[in-house]
């Protein structure tokens, strides 16, 4: 990976970052991760593995269908909602 210097944009002092701050802090574990999120009430979300065989039309299914659950409205391109 490179980075194009020139295209990088600078914050201003204004930015949320500065004014609100940020917290850095180790994670040993997945587990560790999982429930550091929950204490910030942050929701973890999960979705079900989608198979690498399986068609265009059958992985889009399964990931709209995992959306679902975790509560996302699913809307098409014209507007219509499924």
């Amino acid at each position: 990976m490179t980075i194009n210097w020139k295209k990088l944009k600078v914050t201003k002092p204004e930015d949320p970052i500065y004014k609100e701050g940020f917290t850095i802090y180790p994670i040993n574990s997945l587990n560790d991760y999982k429930k550091q999120r929950e204490e910030e009430g942050m929701k973890n979300l999960f979705l079900k593995k989608i198979e690498r065989n399986a068609s265009r039309d059958e992985m889009l299914d399964t990931l709209v269908k995992q959306l679902q659950k975790q509560g996302f409205t699913i809307v098409n391109k014209k507007g219509d909602k499924k």
